[in-house]
C-alpha cells in the first residue's frame, strides 16, 4: 500500500458522494462545520467527476436506490468503485453508508446479494460485536434507521463491528468504515424517502406514516447517534493542525496526540471540568489527588497522584496493572495471566498488560476527612481507546445509552442499610494478615447500640457522636443526603438519598460507601456493608433501589392514571424486572452471605412478585394517579452489591420489558404465598442461572458474563471447601459462618 500524504491546502475538505436527490447531508454538514471542515458534494451517476485522492481529507459515500453492481444502468458506479479501492489502498479515510457500504464491499472484493425481502427495514436494534478493535466500535450499538433491498458478502479480511441477529450492520477494513444503517437521516430526510419511495415501501408492508412519526420522536437520539458515529469519524479524519504538520500514515490513526485527545474521550464539558479541577487544586493547595476506579466487586482501587501526576493524567491517563481483575473477593487468582489469551478468551489481555485509567473530571471532590487530598473517579481503557471489557462503569454506561436511544433516562434513589460498630482490636499484631485466597482476620468489634426497637430516636442520639463526622463528610461531598434512620437490628443504620440520574446514582453509592468506611475507621469505628455479619443479634441488611424513568424533557413516564398502579410503560418496566430477576441475582446479591435474607416473612423478597406498597414483594410500587414522584422499589439487593452492575442489570431488564411489552400480571396481595417463581436461594444457584441466561449475555456480552461466572465460582469453591472442614452449624453465629465473616465483614 502506498502511504497517502494529505493535501496541505485543503486539509478540511470532506468529499460526499451522493446517488440520488434524497441524500440528506444537513447533519453531516453541521458536524463537519463544527470541526472546521467543509463538504464537497458530487454525484458521479449524474455526471460529476471525482477529485484526485490527495485533494480531499476523507470521503463519505451515501445511499441510493440502485444496487452496488448495477453497472448496466449506471456505468459511473464502476468508476466510483475503482476510486474507492484506490482511496482505501492509499489510506484515505472512507465512510460508506447503506449503498455506500455495499459499494465499498464490492470495491474491496465482496459481492452483492440481491432481492432479499426479509431484510430489516425501519428502526432496528444494532448490537456491537465483543472484542471489536476499531476505534469507533463502541459507538455503533443502538437503534438505527435502515432501508435496503440487497445484502452483500463482506470483502476478504473485513472485521465485523456490529450486527443484528441476521445481518452484519457495520464492518471495517483498513481505512474504510462501512455502515448498512443510516445514522445521518433527519426526520426531513425520512419524510423525503417516504414521499419518493412510497410504492416500494408498500410492497414491503411498511407503515410509512409510522416511520415519520418514529423519526420525529427519535430525533434527539438520532442527533446523538450521528454526532457519536459520524462526528467521531470526522474527528479522526480531520487531523487538527496542532497535532502534526505532516502525516505519511493513514489519517485515521493520529497517533501523535495525547491519549485522551487521540481517542476523543473528553467532551468539551469534560475539558472545562478538567481545567476547573486543576484550578481548584491550586487554590486549595491540594497535595495529593486519589485516582480510583471501581473493580468487578464494586471495590475502589487506584493510585495517589501528585499535582503534576494528575495534570499528566488529564492528558494521557495513567497506566495501571489489570492484575486486580484476575482476583475473586479474597484475591485468589482466578485466571492465568500468562496463557495465550490471559485466561479471558479476548485479544490483548495476555501477560497481565497495563490498561489506561482516565479521570472523569466531573467526579472531582475534595475529601473533608483527608487533609489536602482530592479524589477523582476514573474509567479504564485499553491502549486502542476502547473501554476495558470488564469495566463495571462502562457496562452501566452502555445500558444507559440504550435507554437514551429509546428517549428515556433512568432516575434512581438510594436506600442502604449498614452496620456501625466500635473497633476493640484491629488484630494486626495477634491475628492473620491474610494471603492470596485467604483474607486476614477482621477487627474485633462491639455494637454501638441496642436493637429491635426501630426508628427509636434515643438510639440515634446515643450514636450521634459517631455519626456526626460521617454525616458532615457526606454533605460536604455534595451527595444529596436525606436521612439517617435507626434500623431494626443493633447498630444497624439506614441511609437514604434524593434521586439522581443513573450514572450519578451509581457514583454516589460508591462514594458514600467509601466515605462511611474511611471516616468511621479514622474515628475508631468499623462500618460494614456486609449483609449479615457474624455478630450476635445482627440481622440482614438490604439495599432497596428506587427507580423511575423520565423522558428526555424530564417528565416521569411511569405516572399512573386513575385506576392504574403504573402507566403502561411502567408496568412493562416491572414486567422486565421480574422476567430477568433470577438471572440478575449475581448483580443484585453477589455474595454467599447475601442470600441469608431470602426467606419468607423477613421483609426481604424470596420470589418474583410485585405489589402495591407491599414490602414483601420483590418490586414494591409506590405511586398515586398523577403523582410526579411515582416509582418502583427493587427490594432484592444487598448493600455489598456493585452499584454499577446493580443499576445496569435494572436498566437492561426494565428496558427489555418495555421493548417486549412484558406483562407482570396482577400485583400480589400476599407475595410470600404467591405461586410464582422463587428467586435463587444461594449464590451457587444464582451463578448457574446467570451462566445459562441468554438475555444478560446479549446485554452485557458473553465475555463479561463468562468472566463474572468464573470469578464467583472461585469464591464458591473456597466456601465449599471450608464447609467440608466445618460442617457443624452450631459453631456459626446467627447462622453465619466464620468464612463469610472473614471474607466480607472488613472488605465490604
Amino acid at each position: 500500500m502506498t502511504p497517502r500524504t494529505p493535501p496541505a491546502d485543503r486539509p478540511g475538505t470532506i468529499l460526499v458522494i451522493t446517488h440520488n436527490e434524497l441524500a440528506d447531508v444537513s447533519w453531516i454538514d453541521e458536524l463537519a462545520r463544527t470541526r472546521a471542515g467543509t463538504l464537497q458534494i458530487v454525484s458521479p451517476i449524474a455526471g460529476d467527476g471525482l477529485p484526485a485522492h490527495d485533494a480531499v481529507a476523507a470521503a463519505i459515500v451515501l445511499g441510493g436506490e440502485m444496487s452496488a453492481d448495477d453497472d448496466d444502468e449506471y456505468p459511473a458506479l464502476a468508476t466510483e468503485r475503482t476510486w474507492l479501492r484506490t482511496a482505501v489502498d492509499t489510506g484515505l479515510p472512507v465512510l460508506g453508508i447503506c449503498l455506500g457500504s455495499q459499494l465499498l464491499s464490492v470495491a474491496l472484493g465482496g459481492a452483492v446479494q440481491r432481492g432479499d425481502t426479509g431484510l430489516e427495514h425501519g428502526y432496528i436494534d444494532v448490537v456491537g460485536v465483543p472484542g471489536a478493535s476499531h476505534p469507533l466500535a463502541h459507538t455503533l450499538a443502538g437503534t438505527h434507521f435502515s432501508f435496503h433491498s440487497d445484502s452483500y458478502v463482506l470483502p476478504p479480511g473485513a472485521q465485523i463491528l456490529a450486527r443484528t441477529e441476521r445481518y452484519v450492520q457495520a464492518w471495517s477494513q483498513g481505512s474504510a468504515l462501512s455502515l448498512q444503517f443510516h445514522p445521518e437521516l433527519s426526520p426531513t430526510g425520512i419524510q423525503a424517502l417516504v414521499d419518493v419511495e412510497g410504492p416500494k415501501l408498500a410492497t414491503h408492508g411498511v407503515d410509512a406514516g409510522g416511520w415519520v412519526a418514529e423519526a420525529t420522536r427519535r430525533s434527539p437520539q438520532s442527533r446523538t447517534s450521528a454526532d457519536r458515529i459520524i462526528g467521531g469519524w470526522l474527528d479522526r479524519a480531520l487531523c487538527p493542525p496542532h497535532l502534526s504538520t505532516h502525516r505519511s500514515t493513514p489519517m485515521i490513526t493520529t497517533t501523535h496526540a495525547p491519549f485522551i485527545e487521540r481517542h476523543h474521550l473528553y467532551t468539551p464539558e469534560a475539558k472545562a471540568q478538567a481545567a476547573e479541577s486543576l484550578a481548584r487544586i491550586g487554590e486549595l493547595d491540594i497535595e495529593v489527588i486519589r485516582l480510583a476506579w471501581p473493580d468487578q466487586h464494586g471495590l475502589l482501587r487506584g493510585k495517589s497522584m501528585s499535582r503534576d501526576g494528575y495534570a499528566s493524567a488529564l492528558a494521557n491517563g495513567v497506566e495501571i496493572t489489570m492484575a486486580p481483575f484476575f482476583f475473586d473477593t479474597a484475591n485468589a487468582i482466578v485466571f492465568n495471566p500468562f496463557s495465550p489469551d490471559g485466561g479471558f478468551d479476548l485479544p490483548g489481555l495476555q501477560g497481565s498488560p497495563n490498561v489506561i485509567m482516565v479521570p472523569d473530571p466531573s467526579t472531582f471532590r475534595v475529601l473533608p476527612w483527608a487533609p489536602e487530598t482530592a479524589w477523582v473517579l476514573c474509567d479504564t481503557y485499553m491502549r486502542d481507546g476502547q473501554p476495558f471489557p470488564f469495566s463495571p462503569r462502562a457496562i452501566l454506561r452502555r445500558q444507559l445509552e440504550e435507554l437514551s436511544q429509546e428517549g428515556l433516562r433512568l432516575i434512581a434513589g438510594l436506600e442502604v442499610e449498614w452496620y456501625l460498630t466500635k473497633v476493640i482490636d484491629e488484630n494486626l499484631s495477634n491475628g492473620s494478615l491474610g494471603a492470596p485466597g485467604m483474607p486476614g482476620d477482621p477487627p474485633t468489634v462491639a455494637p454501638v447500640a441496642r436493637g429491635y426497637n426501630y426508628l427509636l430516636e434515643n438510639h440515634l442520639d446515643q450514636i450521634d457522636e459517631a455519626l456526626r463526622p460521617i454525616r458532615r463528610s457526606i454533605q460536604q461531598l455534595g451527595l444529596p443526603l436525606r436521612s439517617f434512620d435507626d434500623e431494626w437490628a443493633p447498630s444497624q443504620i439506614e441511609t437514604t438519598f434524593d434521586v439522581l440520574e443513573g450514572m450519578a446514582a451509581a457514583d454516589a453509592a460508591t462514594l458514600f460507601r467509601m466515605a462511611v468506611k474511611q471516616v468511621a475507621r479514622r474515628n475508631g469505628y468499623h462500618a460494614s456493608f456486609m449483609c449479615t455479619p457474624a455478630v450476635a443479634g445482627f440481622y440482614g441488611s438490604g439495599w432497596h433501589l428506587h427507580t423511575s424513568l423520565q423522558d428526555l424533557h424530564g417528565n416521569n413516564v411511569m405516572i399512573p392514571g386513575e385506576g392504574e398502579a403504573l402507566s403502561e410503560l411502567g408496568r412493562h418496566y416491572v414486567g422486565g424486572t421480574l422476567a430477568h430477576g433470577a438471572a440478575a441475582s449475581v448483580f443484585t446479591t453477589p455474595t454467599v452471605n447475601g442470600y441469608r435474607r431470602r426467606r419468607p416473612y423477613s421483609l426481604a423478597p424470596d420470589r418474583l412478585s410485585w405489589g402495591l406498597d407491599n414490602r414483601a414483594a420483590m418490586v414494591r410500587v409506590i405511586s398515586y394517579p398523577g403523582d410526579p414522584v411515582s416509582h418502583v422499589e427493587n427490594r432484592v439487593g444487598e448493600p455489598a452489591a456493585n452499584p454499577y452492575l446493580y443499576l445496569a442489570a435494572q436498566a437492561a431488564a426494565g428496558l427489555d420489558g418495555i421493548r417486549c411489552r412484558r406483562d407482570p400480571g396482577p400485583p400480589s396481595e400476599d407475595p410470600y404465598a404467591e405461586d410464582v417463581q422463587r428467586l435463587p436461594q444461594s449464590l451457587a444457584e444464582a451463578v448457574d442461572t446467570l451462566a445459562a441466561d441468554q438475555f444478560y449475555r446479549t446485554a452485557f456480552g458473553d465475555a463479561f458474563i463468562d468472566y463474572m461466572v468464573a470469578v464467583k465460582r472461585s469464591e464458591l469453591s473456597r466456601y465449599d471447601a471450608w464447609l467440608e472442614q466445618h460442617p457443624n452449624s452450631d459453631e456459626y453465629v446467627n447462622g453465619v459462618t466464620d468464612w463469610e465473616h472473614r471474607e466480607y465483614f472488613e472488605l465490604f
